[in-house]
């Protein structure tokens, strides 16, 4: 399951849970299990509070592409990440619910700015690094087979 990052495109001092829930319901979103009509799973507060607003089995339609939210997790940080940065705490509870996901961002899969070119940034180095990281463990492995071919 691959997990897409948005952001809400407000200003993250003057928005909160219930400002998103009340956009998301006026723009007609069904209402989740979980009481809530966000079309996201995850939202992230500026100070790292994350609140589950569907279960991750419902579906709902957080981009543009079909086939991307029949199969994807969305989790959104409140903020517009255009104009502003994310915080510290809202990085470090990306981080935590990613540790070890594959991910990608909203403007990957249909054409949006979203989730803002100062998310898009940490996004590009978690991925580099993710990236090398898991290259450096395919050496490895192959240096271990090696190895043992050579009885070394």
């Amino acid at each position: 399951m691959k997990y897409v990052i948005h952001h809400t495109a407000s200003p993250k001092k003057w928005t909160t849970v219930r400002d998103v829930n009340r956009w998301h319901k006026n723009a007609g979103y069904q209402v989740s299990k979980l009481g809530y009509y966000v079309a996201y799973h995850y939202l992230i507060e500026e100070d790292g509070q994350i609140t589950q607003t569907r279960n991750l089995v419902e579906r709902t339609k957080h981009t543009r592409n079909k086939d991307i939210n029949n199969k994807s997790i969305a989790i959104c940080l409140i903020g517009n990440f255009e104009e502003e940065k994310p915080s510290k705490e809202q990085l470090q509870a990306l981080k935590r619910i990613l540790q070890g996901k594959d991910f990608s961002w909203h403007k990957m899969h249909s054409p949006s700015l979203c989730p803002g070119k100062n998310l898009i940034k940490h996004l590009n180095d978690w991925k580099n690094r993710e990236d090398r990281l898991s290259k450096l463990k395919r050496l490895l492995k192959l240096i271990k087979k090696l190895k043992l071919k050579l009885n070394v």
